[in-house]
């Protein structure tokens, strides 16, 4: 008996999100803090579609209590506010990191439970995609946009009825991990600069 053909639909971005939060503007120090030091993100932290936690900086004391929108598993991180090459980037991020927060320009999408977070981040930091984002962004500065949330929630993106999407999402993480690995072995270093397979 021939298996059923998986049926895709479009569907938007604001059906499928849980919630849409951001950070807060902090003071911080000149430095990166360590693990367990209260952080913020930079915003340079998704600028190659690639989530890099290290881009960060320690809040300053007086402040820490005031920080919010922690990093959580299974979340994308989408820059709302940059420059008109940068806004709209996104990275991917794996598992919690109860210390370090998102600043006021980016957004943590949490998705729906049914939704994988993997193919939706491989979607959104696709080439295609990336260029819908930015013909999103408004602003009469030349060197900072912005992407208004409505906007971000009407982006229509194909969506699995069934499984599928797990199954893209897995294949593509694999992938990713499996060029990393690669990478990693031909740097001959043990911290090098992670890349990812998605076209940019």
């Amino acid at each position: 008996m021939q298996a059923a053909a998986t049926t895709w639909e479009q569907r938007k971005l604001g059906e499928l999100i849980r919630e849409l939060s951001t950070g807060k503007s902090v003071n911080s120090l000149d430095r990166r803090g360590g693990d367990g030091d209260i952080c913020v993100l930079k915003t340079s932290c998704v600028s190659d579609n690639i989530f890099e936690p290290n881009e960060r900086k320690q809040v300053v004391e007086a402040e820490q209590d005031i920080a919010r929108c922690p990093v959580e598993k299974d979340t994308v991180i989408v820059s709302r506010m940059n420059t008109p090459e940068l806004v709209g980037c996104c990275g991917h991020c794996a598992s919690d990191m109860g210390s370090l927060f998102l600043p006021d320009r980016l957004w943590k999408v949490s998705l729906e439970e049914s939704i994988d977070s993997y193919f939706v981040y491989t979607l959104l930091a696709s080439a295609t995609y990336q260029t819908r984002l930015k013909s999103t962004a408004t602003g009469t500065s030349g060197s900072m946009k912005n992407i208004a949330q409505p906007s971000f929630l009407d982006l229509s993106i194909p969506v699995a009825k069934s499984n599928e999407q797990q199954r893209v999402g897995s294949l593509f993480a694999k992938l990713d991990s499996l060029i990393t690995l690669h990478q990693r072995e031909e740097a001959g270093s043990e911290n090098p600069t992670s890349r990812s397979l998605l076209p940019r």
